[in-house]
């Protein structure tokens, strides 16, 4: 093999390698960008699963004339026949909380100094306990049985046979986008159920 032949495989060889240096660096940022998306979407919404069993039973207490739950952009109260820890059972009040927050040292964003918002409970001995956070701002939302997604709840009349005094879903967004961030789905009944009757007793007093 003669020197030109010898370099002219050389350069051959680098090119080869340039390529195939450049091919392995761009699988690599693309598995990079792949498994932090997936990291990012995975976190979003594992944040706050915590409450879907308790949220999926809610319950409108015969006893109560006010509404059985109440909710506003930051705030919700209602009742539970289930706690967070899936093992209290028994109707029990809760509250719930979004509140903004600045990150500092030990709260950890991941778009850096960006705003967060805490999902926080009030439940079952637990006062102010952060259950989720979120980048940037965020609030409740809730569904009717229409399908309507509404700021606020109750939307309609809490009195009558068919008033609707649940909703179907609540969920969390981010205002400005419309994104949804969390659901809690609710498939029991939306309407308040007559409570037991009256012993005939009680009618001859």
């Amino acid at each position: 093999m003669t020197l030109v032949e010898l370099l002219v495989a050389m350069m051959i060889l680098g090119l080869l390698m340039t390529l195939v240096s450049q091919a392995v660096n761009q699988v690599t940022q693309i598995v990079r960008a792949s498994q932090a998306s997936s990291s990012a979407l995975h976190g979003r919404w594992a944040a706050g699963w915590s409450l879907s069993n308790m949220l999926a039973n809610l319950t409108a207490p015969f006893e109560t004339n006010t509404p059985p739950l109440t909710g506003t952009s930051d705030r919700i109260k209602g009742f539970s026949t289930l706690g967070i820890d899936s093992q209290s059972v028994g109707v029990a009040e809760f509250g719930l909380s979004l509140t903004r927050i600045q990150p500092d040292i030990g709260v950890s964003s991941s778009t850096g100094q960006q705003p967060l918002t805490e999902l926080r409970l009030d439940a079952g001995g637990r006062s102010n306990q952060v259950v989720a956070r979120f980048d940037g701002a965020a609030e409740f939302a809730f569904v009717n049985r229409a399908g309507q997604t509404l700021g606020q709840w109750p939307a309609g009349p809490t009195v009558g046979v068919d008033a609707e005094v649940l909703p179907r879903a609540m969920l969390i967004r981010n205002p400005q986008s419309g994104e949804v961030l969390i659901w809690y789905g609710f498939q029991g009944e939306t309407a308040k159920q007559e409570g037991p009757a009256k012993p005939i007793w009680e009618f001859q007093k």
